[in-house]
């Protein structure tokens, strides 16, 4: 099976008749140009200027060199005018001298704990669950009760409508804190 492949997809389109745009604005500048001179000087003057400034809009709307356009030719020839062409390589150089101050060693960094197996388990089941793991969390109840006596606190909550919490007014609360908060409230269960 044969399939079209574009060419020539460089080409710029042809905006007003077979001119680009590109070229016609530069023969509007160049026709502009000529008319300020033909308002500003004598006929004399005029043929001699209106034929160089549009001599020079042709070059640029239509001649191209070593087939570039001749703006981008341009361009490179002021380029290489006036870029240095000769690079010097200075053994000697000087270095920058950097300076570093002394850096404040962080106050808040803690060691790191060592976990053992069963805590690691533990942890990456927490993490691969998003935090269901009910075995995981009476675990860390019973590690809590053990470590110190936890106060249990009744958090008051207004019922609030539907609407209300989806216009933005409190945020409900996320399934694990409302199990604990449960649990708190009936330790029998």
């Amino acid at each position: 099976m044969q399939f079209l492949v574009p060419q020539n997809i460089d080409l710029e389109d042809k905006v007003i008749g077979p001119l680009t745009l590109r070229q016609f604005i530069y023969l509007l500048v160049g026709g502009m140009i000529d008319y300020v001179w033909y308002v500003i000087f004598p006929v004399s003057v005029f043929l001699v200027l209106g034929l160089f400034t549009t001599a020079i809009a042709l070059a640029f709307a239509f001649a191209k060199v070593q087939d570039q356009p001749f703006p981008k030719f341009i361009q490179s020839f002021l380029l290489f005018l006036f870029k240095p062409k000769i690079r010097v390589w200075q053994k000697d150089a000087k270095k920058p001298r950097i300076v570093r101050a002394n850096p404040k060693p962080p106050e808040d960094i803690q060691p790191h704990k060592i976990l053992t197996k069963t805590e690691l388990t533990r942890v990456a089941k927490m993490l691969d669950t998003h935090g269901w793991n009910a075995q995981a969390q009476t675990d860390m109840a019973q590690r809590a009760k053990s470590a110190s006596v936890v106060k249990p606190t009744i958090i008051k909550t207004q019922q609030k409508e539907p609407e209300d919490v989806l216009a933005g007014g409190t945020k409900p609360p996320i399934p694990a804190q409302s199990r604990d908060i449960w649990k708190q409230l009936n330790p029998k269960h």
